[in-house]
């Protein structure tokens, strides 16, 4: 899947809500998302693609690749991280690698 940006994103959160015949309050009540983010959103789309943003285009079922557009190796905060706790080992990477990917469900 391509990854898409926050203006095209929004941009199908718009065609949804005309095409449905629906209001803003439709994605409110359906995601949880507070009403003044919704309107900011949909009035100007925020600069990166964000986990609320995410969440209103699920909602809406507009697909949505979340990969990361820079490379993880390149995050100073994640190098350290991995640095500090990884004792080199094949088995070790395999088990950080598994705690990482548990978390994804909290992006």
């Amino acid at each position: 899947m391509q990854t898409r940006n926050s203006r095209e994103l929004v941009a199908d959160l718009r065609r949804y809500l005309e095409e449905n015949d629906l209001r803003q309050n439709t994605l409110i009540i359906g995601t949880g998302v507070k009403q003044y983010t919704v309107s900011r959103y949909l009035k100007e789309p925020p600069k990166k693609v964000s986990a609320t943003l995410i969440k209103l285009c699920k909602y809406a079922k507009i697909e949505v690749s979340t990969e990361v557009e820079v490379a993880p190796q390149k995050s100073d905060v994640l190098m350290d991280a991995l640095k500090s706790v990884w004792d080199g080992t094949p088995k070790h990477a395999k088990s950080i690698a598994a705690v990482i990917k548990s978390l994804s469900r909290y992006r």
